[in-house]
């Protein structure tokens, strides 16, 4: 398994929300089939301002310093919790859960 390196988030910069949307999309496509294609473009348009507004975001980065998954945090809920396709199966998600727990 290869883990990511976490980093819980203050600055949210466009840039980095407008990455994170990639994350979001490329997980939906690979996970929910429950959903239809205007679904999931009707969800995308709030996915960024949730990821601006929870209260608690950590992200999972690639050994390229690039963002591969997330989770927000509100309390304690899990609001969300995405791993980039090209990602999955690598431990990732867990690790993103097991830090959520801890904290």
């Amino acid at each position: 398994m290869a883990y990511a390196e976490l980093e819980e988030v203050h600055n949210r910069s466009e840039s980095l929300i407008e990455r994170l949307v990639e994350v979001w999309q490329s997980s939906v496509d690979a996970t929910h089939s429950f959903l239809t294609a205007q679904a999931i473009l009707e969800i995308k348009e709030y996915v960024p301002q949730t990821l601006v507004h929870v209260p608690i975001l950590i992200i999972a980065k690639s050994a390229a310093d690039e963002p591969v998954g997330f989770m927000g945090i509100d309390g304690d809920t899990l609001e969300m919790l995405f791993v980039a396709d090209g990602f999955r199966g690598r431990g990732i998600g867990k690790q993103l859960l097991r830090t959520g727990v801890d904290q």
